[in-house]
Parts: C-alpha cells; sequence; structure tokens
C-alpha cells in the first residue's frame, strides 16, 4: 500500500526475471515521486496531507533519533523543522543515502520506468481523485504492452480508501478485488484454496475492462 506499494513495484521491476515472488499487488502507489510531491504542495494539501505526513514522519524520527545523534550526514535539527515532505526528505534521505538533491532522490525512487520491466503478474490499484498519491506518474503506454499487468483505476477512491455503502461496513471494496486476484493466481498455479470463513463475507466480483488504449480514457485519467 502507498509508499510499500511503489518500493514494491519498483523492486520488481529491477528483479525483472529473477525475481521470485509468485505475483504482486500494488495499491495506491505513488508512481512518479516528483508529481507526488508537487501534487503535496498544491491548494489544501499543503495544510493537510503534506503536513500531518510530515509530521508523522518527525515523530517516528524523535522516537529514533539515538540511533542517529552522532551521525555526520543527518542534522536532526534541519529535520525536526521541516513543514513538507519535500524539506523532511531534503534533511533527511537526501544526505544519508549521498543524493545530489531531493529531485535525484525522488526520480531514482520512482517505479514508473521500471514498470516496462515487470515478469511477474502484477495487479496495480488506483484512484483516480487520490489526493496524495498522483496517479499522472503511471506509465499508461507500458502497462498496455506488459502482458503481466492488470491496472484497475477507478474514478472515486481517495487514498487508500474504496469505502462502499452509505454506512461503509467492515471490508472495502479493494478488498474484493484483492481477494479475488489472489484466488485467480493460485488456481492458475494449481496451488490449494483454504476455504475458511472469510468466503462468506466477500462476493464475487465481476469487473468490466476497458482497453486502455484507448485514446478518450487516457485523456480522462491524465
Amino acid at each position: 500500500y502507498s509508499y510499500g506499494a511503489g518500493t514494491l513495484t519498483k523492486y520488481i521491476g529491477e528483479q525483472m526475471d529473477r525475481c521470485s515472488l509468485t505475483a504482486a499487488i500494488s495499491c495506491c502507489a505513488s508512481y512518479d515521486y516528483v508529481l507526488t510531491a508537487n501534487k503535496l504542495e498544491k491548494g489544501l494539501n499543503t495544510r493537510t496531507y503534506n503536513k500531518q505526513l510530515t509530521q508523522t514522519l518527525i515523530s517516528y524520527l524523535k522516537s529514533h533519533e539515538n540511533q542517529f545523534k552522532d551521525s555526520t550526514h543527518l542534522n536532526l535539527r534541519d529535520a525536526y523543522k521541516a513543514r513538507t515532505m519535500r524539506q523532511y526528505d531534503t534533511a533527511t534521505a537526501v544526505p544519508l543515502f549521498g543524493y545530489d538533491d531531493v529531485i535525484d532522490y525522488y526520480k531514482e525512487g520512482s517505479s514508473a520506468q521500471w514498470i516496462q520491466h515487470i515478469r511477474i503478474p502484477t495487479l496495480l490499484l488506483s484512484a483516480l481523485d487520490d489526493p496524495i498519491c498522483c496517479i499522472k506518474g503511471l506509465p499508461l503506454s507500458s502497462v498496455c504492452e506488459n502482458e503481466y499487468i492488470i491496472a484497475v483505476l477507478t474514478k472515486e477512491g481517495g487514498h487508500v480508501g474504496w469505502l462502499q455503502g452509505w454506512w461503509p461496513a467492515k471490508y472495502t471494496w479493494e478488498n474484493t478485488v484483492i481477494i479475488e486476484y489472489i484466488r485467480a493466481i493460485l488456481k492458475e498455479r494449481n496451488y490449494v484454496w483454504h476455504e475458511d470463513d472469510t468466503n462468506d463475507e466477500y462476493e464475487q466480483l465481476s469487473i468490466e475492462f476497458t482497453n486502455l488504449e484507448d485514446e478518450s480514457l487516457e485523456e480522462s485519467y491524465l
């Protein structure tokens, strides 16, 4: 999910045919961190999502600051003064890992350029109205040309949202999609699906797929 989904997508692309995973599911990933950072700095995002994410990371860093107090590559004072994700990354990841600047860090960490190299069954789940991870970073041409990838892009869903019904119940929409995908992968691999009481909680999902090569569709997504 989210940042971890982007990291997973990049990893399986880098591994190509060497990847030992059976399949992968990437939910609400950022495929281009430059675009995502820019989106977080627009309008209300700066005072809401960006601020909250930055404060969360600062709090986490403070709880482990003893591990970095003697570091010559990290200035904790600069990190604690950060007000945006870009400022936090500039003060932490850039010096710690030797990047030239924050843009260099974002470009190297993005998964978009690796999607064409994925060689295991992969499900990409994203919502067009995701307020955090910018969907514009997803290279639709690479998705269309890669037989290993299924991309499910919804008009609504937010960031790891996809709530269902007037009063959202225990499970969200993507849970159903993910379980159906896993079942299909296991069946194709002749693995045994262990039946349990969770089966009653999910209904078989039927998805009507639209051709991503449709130019009008691409324009509406990007």
